[in-house]
């Protein structure tokens, strides 16, 4: 996953991971791409193109740099393979629909003669359907806490069940994600050394997420009593949501003579032009307590939550990159630096809340728990192999924007490693190489509906990426 991927949605950026309170199964990286085009060089360089960014790729990373090119030119771009595995308490999460995970499409068309120099441009990029299902199984011996506290009589559970309860916990959960984003550019070039452009992006995104989790519960009194306990909680949740923005980036590339080269970005707020999801959630319980025979406590609940309507916008907040690269004897190396104001996290519903369940669903709020500004930084390379060969590397760290000790989401900090060879011949050139995403949470508590108590689970995410792009000037 390179740097486009943050430019392309706020999303990744939590997260590295979108998670949703009281689903076991959102704890994992729900946007493991953000949602950008793979283009031909710039993720080999892990997204590192603020200041080399040009052609079709400089729509998504500097629209400035579309004046860099004297002629049309026209990239694709498509990811073979992506293998995409979140992790949660040791269990390893199950993808389908890998390949291809990105299909992309652009160009950039040169205005011969004017002044200053004006290029135009456009990038199509669409994701796979990428599915995730996160499986979780763990047993444990609790005490009466453990129980659904609703379903909890007067009687001292603990002393009829010394030994304590067994617990049993299945989750399971699976999540969609599905991304358009065209785009637009124009570039001018006032001199040789000076640049400006500006770029509008239009981002489509449907996301699904469904989960259920099961708890049931087993215990056996003193020996003799002819006392058990037996017992489950089930929870069942469903986000549907769609959002639709324009993403507005200004540019600046300033050269210094022919070693020197910066670049400047600025994207503006995003404006929403869609923003409608529904939440659905439903729990329910039963306990049944016997002695010598008899139901000594028989009790169960039931309750649903049905929202619709419900906003849903992922909001884009302001973004500054500055990018500096050094050119000197074949080897070129830029460095890049991403601030991001305080960004948004988004949660299904708030936190358990008390009142009956027909009153909850008037306490939904617009989706959104604060986060906190991040700088990420990248840095890329390419080393001059031969006259018409190149070797690619990158190295990038995305730090989530999600505070440390937040009590509804995970912090998960990724790091992304990749490295290619670009080739050219004539007026056609590729780049093929591969992109590895890792990051890890370490224990974390991961809410449990309807009970106060947490599970403590291990958060990870790794992605492996295998990607091709190419082009060609007229």
């Amino acid at each position: 996953m390179g740097l486009a991927g943050r430019l392309c949605l706020i999303t990744l950026f939590f997260l590295g991971a979108l998670l949703l309170p009281g689903s076991l199964a959102a704890q994992v990286v729900l946007f493991p791409h953000g949602g950008g085009p793979p283009g031909e060089i710039a993720p080999f360089m892990a997204g590192a193109q603020g200041a080399l960014a040009s052609g079709p790729e400089a729509v998504w990373f500097n629209p400035a740099g579309l004046a860099k090119e004297g002629r049309t030119k026209v990239t694709a771009g498509a990811s073979l393979l992506d293998s995409s595995h979140p992790f949660l308490g040791g269990a390893r999460g199950e993808v389908s629909g890998v390949a291809p995970g990105f299909l992309s499409f652009g160009g950039s068309f040169t205005r011969r003669g004017s002044f200053p120099q004006i290029n135009y441009g456009f990038f199509w990029s669409e994701t796979g359907n990428h599915e995730f299902r996160v499986p979780l199984d763990r047993r444990e011996v609790a005490d009466q806490s453990a129980l659904p506290p609703t379903q909890v009589g007067p009687g001292n559970l603990n002393a009829l069940f010394p030994n304590g309860i067994d617990v049993a916990h299945r989750a399971t959960g699976v999540g969609k994600l599905e991304v358009t984003a065209p785009g637009v550019a124009i570039g001018m070039a006032f001199a040789k050394w000076i640049r400006v452009g500006l770029s509008i992006r239009l981002e489509n995104v449907v996301l699904a997420e469904r989960s259920e989790t099961v708890r049931t519960f087993f215990a056996v009194g003193a020996p003799g009593s002819g006392t058990s306990l037996a017992g489950f909680a089930h929870t069942s949740a469903l986000l549907e949501g769609e959002s639709e923005r324009l993403v507005y980036t200004l540019g600046l590339q300033l050269d210094f003579g022919d070693s020197v080269s910066t670049g400047l970005t600025v994207r503006l707020p995003s404006e929403h032009r869609k923003g409608q999801g529904r939440v659905f959630l439903a729990q329910s319980s039963s306990l049944r307590v016997t002695q010598a025979g008899q139901n000594v406590q028989d009790s169960a609940a039931f309750s649903v939550i049905d929202a619709t309507g419900v906003k849903f916008q992922l909001e884009t907040p302001l973004e500054t990159r500055l990018g500096i690269a050094f050119l000197f004897q074949g080897v070129v190396v830029e460095v890049d630096a991403i601030r991001v104001d305080a960004q948004d996290a988004y949660q299904v519903f708030p936190a358990q809340q008390s009142g009956p369940p027909s009153t909850r669903a008037t306490q939904l709020p617009a989706l959104r728990t604060s986060g906190e500004a991040v700088t990420r930084y990248a840095a890329g390379m390419a080393v001059k192999l031969g006259r018409d060969t190149s070797l690619l590397l990158g190295l990038a760290r995305n730090d989530s924007a999600v505070p440390e000790g937040d009590p509804l989401f995970t912090r998960i900090d990724l790091v992304t490693l990749a490295t290619g060879f670009f080739f050219a011949q004539g007026p056609f050139s590729a780049a093929l190489g591969a992109t590895l995403t890792a990051g890890d949470a370490g224990p974390s508590q991961v809410p449990q509906p309807g009970s106060a108590t947490p599970l403590a689970a291990t958060v990870a995410y790794e992605s492996f990426s295998l990607r091709l792009g190419g082009s060609y000037l007229f």
